[in-house]
């Protein structure tokens, strides 16, 4: 039975991602991931995370550290 995962933190909104972000979303979801649950640390970085997670039909946490 094929592995069915769930990322629970990801930042797949950071920018090292950004030139395949595509291709490396659906490599993982070829391997079993189901969701992930983007993290921003930051408001700077809400409105990255918010649009990745719905880019993609993740969740996604907005927090301050």
């Amino acid at each position: 039975m094929p592995l069915k995962l769930i990322d629970t933190h990801a930042h797949l909104q950071a920018g090292v991602f950004e030139s395949d972000l595509d291709a490396l979303v659906a490599c993982a979801r070829a391997q079993g991931l189901q969701s992930a649950l983007i993290c921003a640390s930051s408001p700077d970085d809400w409105g990255a995370a918010r649009d990745t997670a719905h880019r993609y039909g993740f969740g996604y946490l907005l927090g301050i550290h």
